[in-house]
């Protein structure tokens, strides 16, 4: 009879007993949680996402059934958390990013694992990175007291997404988000824009119309890029904007740029000297060229005259050879005319 009242107090107290994997918290309060560490450095919520909450749970639950693993982010048949997206069609074929955390321990629960997550430079990244916007989270455990948690981060590439705060829990601080405003170019044509409350890089590339896989390369930026308030991003390089910005015609026809005219040789020194001269300098310069041309005009009409004169003698001389002369006169006639 004793037996049987111990048996029977055993079993009221095993389905008394809580549930030991419902009291190490639920997928959603580890989204919760995230969320709330978002909030409270000006990040806005990540949004659950259902093929995301698969992916974690599965890799959950296969953690837990395995008991320990070198690779926590090893799933069935050695895959990755992006093969595990794509296999899954999250994205639906569009280029996707995708970051796992995990922690898992006897007795860990959402609070301790997030805590954790924190002080690791990686997991602290995922949890408050700039590019990601979906999340799902997953909880299991092994049936020894070993409890194991995983959340996956997601962003589809050319995905349209929006600022929603929606899935903040309420004990969580608000977000004062400030609308992503289009920066002009700068001087070199370079686009940057500065962060402001509340942005990331997902909106920022959504209101500039550009890719994310663009202002991570121009930035150096990894998948799980973390930004804050007053970061300068670039958006668009100055080869990019002088490209795309190029100044309508106003109808004005464009002068040609004269041609040079060929100098002679031992001018070009000159002409160069010229144009480093002085007023003054420039002023003797055009004075010694006139007096130069005045002297050469002399001496041509020097060698004119001289020609001149050269010829009028010739023909003056050839007209008395050519004239016959007369006859002398005799010695007595002292009337006879004299030549």
């Amino acid at each position: 009879m004793r037996k049987v009242f111990l048996i029977a107090l055993l079993l009221l107290a095993s389905l008394s007993a809580p549930n030991p994997a419902a009291a190490q918290g639920s997928p959603s309060e580890v989204i919760a949680l995230i969320n709330a560490y978002r909030a409270e450095n000006g990040l806005p919520a990540y949004k659950e996402n259902g093929t995301l909450m698969q992916l974690a749970q599965g890799q959950a639950d296969y953690l837990a059934s395995i008991v320990t693993s070198s690779d926590v982010h090893a799933g069935p048949g050695g895959t990755r958390p992006r093969d595990r997206a794509y296999n899954a069609g999250y994205g639906g074929g569009a280029t996707i990013f995708i970051s796992e955390i995990v922690k898992y321990g006897i007795n860990e629960t959402p609070q301790s694992a997030v805590s954790w997550w924190k002080t690791s430079q990686p997991h602290n990244d995922t949890m408050l990175a700039s590019t990601y916007v979906e999340i799902g989270a997953g909880v299991a455990t092994d049936g020894n007291g070993r409890y194991y948690y995983a959340a996956v981060t997601g962003y589809i590439s050319g995905g349209v997404y929006q600022a929603d705060s929606s899935s903040q829990p309420s004990s969580a601080p608000q977000v004062v988000m400030i609308p992503v405003t289009i920066a002009e170019p700068r001087p070199d044509g370079t686009v940057v824009h500065i962060i402001r409350q509340g942005q990331t890089l997902w909106t920022v590339a959504a209101v500039y119309e550009v890719p994310l896989e663009q202002i991570l390369q121009l930035n150096n930026l990894p998948e799980d890029a973390v930004i804050f308030p007053g970061d300068e991003i670039i958006v668009k390089p100055a080869s990019e904007v002088q490209a795309t910005n190029t100044p309508q015609s106003d109808g004005a026809t464009a002068t040609q740029r004269p041609t040079r005219t060929p100098i002679p040789a031992g001018e070009d020194e000159q002409i160069a000297a010229a144009q480093n001269s002085t007023p003054v300098q420039l002023a003797q310069t055009n004075i010694s060229s006139a007096e130069k041309a005045a002297a050469q005009n002399a001496t041509v009409k020097l060698v004119v005259g001289i020609a001149l004169v050269s010829i009028l003698g010739v023909v003056a001389a050839s007209f008395f050879i050519q004239r016959p002369r007369r006859s002398e006169p005799p010695d007595n006639d002292p009337f006879a005319p004299i030549d």
